[in-house]
């Protein structure tokens, strides 16, 4: 036993390491696409030319955070059905409010009516 676990913590790094590998990442990478949601690479690349290379809500043709450096594959969590292509912000967005659209009808109706300003005149005291 104790020797296995030696050899776990001996190849730990090296497997780490390999991870790093552009070769390993880009086979991951397709593996998720393909196991996740159904997309191969092609299919992937197709969505992002039928987007114009941009997020299919703010349009940003960058999709690169410190957490992320692709488009998030948005997708129906009740039906996995794929919707399209998104920068992390805008993924992050509808991760946050549930794919709940009721609720950002109701965030959209407050930002509308507020217009970016506190009126100290509404607040109860």
């Amino acid at each position: 036993m104790e020797r296995s676990r030696i050899h776990y913590q001996k190849t730990k790094e090296q497997r780490k390491e390999k991870l790093k590998l552009p070769e390993v990442q880009k086979k991951n990478r397709e593996w998720n696409l393909l196991y996740n949601y159904g997309l191969t690479t092609e299919n992937y690349n197709l969505m992002l030319k039928q987007q114009n290379f941009q997020c299919a809500i703010c349009e940003t043709s960058d999709p690169t955070t410190k957490q992320s450096k692709h488009w998030h594959v948005d997708h129906d969590h009740t039906t996995n059905k794929v919707r399209g292509l998104l920068c992390t912000r805008c993924n992050k967005g509808l991760g946050h409010f549930g794919d709940n659209v009721e609720l950002m009808n109701k965030a959209i109706k407050y930002l509308n009516k507020h217009n970016g300003e506190i009126n100290v005149n509404n607040i109860d005291r």
